[in-house]
């Protein structure tokens, strides 16, 4: 799962992923980009924020209490 994850973030990052189709028409695919590489900044006094990192090539695995944190991506964006 985390193979196929990165793999699909990778083709996001260098455009080369087949867009959706519908009856076929292409479907808008720039949502996507938020899927990966992306935090939620709370904020108390206003609503919270979405900052996307386009540069982050690297994956954090939350297990029984400890992160695990480890680059997947080379710079290049490749996996």
């Amino acid at each position: 799962l985390c193979f196929a994850s990165v793999k699909l973030a990778s083709q996001l990052r260098s455009e080369t992923l087949r867009p959706d189709t519908f009856k076929g028409r292409p479907l808008c695919m720039d949502q996507f980009k938020s899927l990966f590489s992306t935090a939620r900044i709370p904020n108390k006094a206003d609503k919270d924020s979405i900052l996307v990192y386009e540069k982050s090539n690297h994956l954090a695995v939350l297990c029984r209490g400890s992160i695990y944190y480890f680059q997947v991506l080379w710079p290049d964006g490749n996996v």
